[in-house]
């Protein structure tokens, strides 16, 4: 509950995409609702949050005598990490959020449920990703 009111207080634009009084409500009706949050949306609301909440570690700044600051290429290492392919999901915790939100987004967009929260999660893990 913390991450999500984290993500309303600094996310400038959250406001417009999750109208917060009625997520909120949806969200403390529990699971069993139907009017619960997609759990995507959760995940990504969880990413982008952590970036901006000091009580959760954030990613490890790179080793810059081994990578330059600049460098055009990425890493095969860095892209299986940052996708959460390479043995599991590893990574900090916005990393292993953003992941699964992209997961459960993808699959609920295969059958169809859930449209416009594909879209909203969608949205979010573009905020995550710039924000990083």
């Amino acid at each position: 509950m913390r991450l999500v009111e984290i993500f309303f207080q600094h996310i400038t634009h959250a406001s417009r995409l999750v109208h917060r009084l009625s997520f909120l409500t949806a969200l403390l009706e529990g699971p069993n609702s139907p009017r619960y949050p997609a759990t995507s949306i959760l995940h990504a609301i969880c990413a982008i949050a952590s970036v901006h909440s000091h009580e959760i570690p954030g990613k490890p700044m790179p080793d810059l005598k081994y990578q330059p600051v600049f460098c055009p290429f990425v890493r095969v290492e860095d892209l299986e990490l940052e996708q959460g392919v390479s043995g599991g999901l590893e990574g900090s915790f916005g990393i292993q959020h953003a992941a699964m939100a992209k997961a459960l987004m993808e699959f609920d967009t295969r059958i169809g449920a859930r449209v416009l929260d594909a879209v909203r999660t969608t949205i979010i893990l573009g905020w995550y990703y710039v924000s990083c």
